[in-house]
């Protein structure tokens, strides 16, 4: 009885239903790979729907309609494994898919650097101070604020402070 409904249910079925039941897989797989607002999934969704509505229009029983929505769940949950398992082991992050580098440097927040051997030391701006900017102190660059305001690219400042991870400056 299984095996003449899968049978049936396959053998009858209209080439828009499959299109419709195919688009709507591939559209499922593509929002479970790839991050997004649910605008594949959603549209998967709906096409699978009317996949298997149009099917069961034109002569389905109950019992097709249980087994299509079953092989229709188990390949989408089949399909969330592997995209599990490929992110817990790696896979996935060598496509594009995956960001691996960030914006800023890799040292750029180590609240174990002490900097109080800075104060008194004279550097450079080597971008505007806005009141935070860039200088230059002993060919090492450093994140500063400015105790002064806005302070152009190139003028000599002195370090008048230093509080954790924060370098004060003033101009000279």
């Amino acid at each position: 009885m299984f095996s003449d409904e899968l049978s049936t249910l396959f053998t009858e079925m209209d080439a828009t239903v499959i299109v419709f039941l195919v688009v709507g897989i591939i559209l499922c797989l593509i929002e479970i790979f790839t991050p997004g607002f649910g605008v594949f999934g959603i549209c998967g969704m709906l096409s699978l729907a009317v996949g298997i509505i149009i099917r069961m229009v034109n002569g389905g029983s109950v019992s097709q309609l249980i087994i299509l929505i079953t092989i229709i769940i188990l390949i989408l949950i089949l399909s969330l494994f592997i995209m599990i398992w490929s992110s817990k082991s790696g896979l996935i992050s060598y496509t594009p898919l995956i960001l691996k580098e960030t914006v800023l440097p890799r040292d750029y927040n180590k609240p174990n650097l002490i900097y109080g051997d800075l104060i008194g030391k004279i550097g450079i701006t080597i971008t505007d101070c806005r009141p935070v900017g860039k200088v230059l102190i002993n060919d090492i660059e450093y994140e500063v604020i400015s105790t002064r305001g806005f302070l152009i690219k190139g003028v000599e400042v002195e370090v008048s402070e230093v509080e954790g991870t924060k370098i004060l400056v003033k101009p000279l």
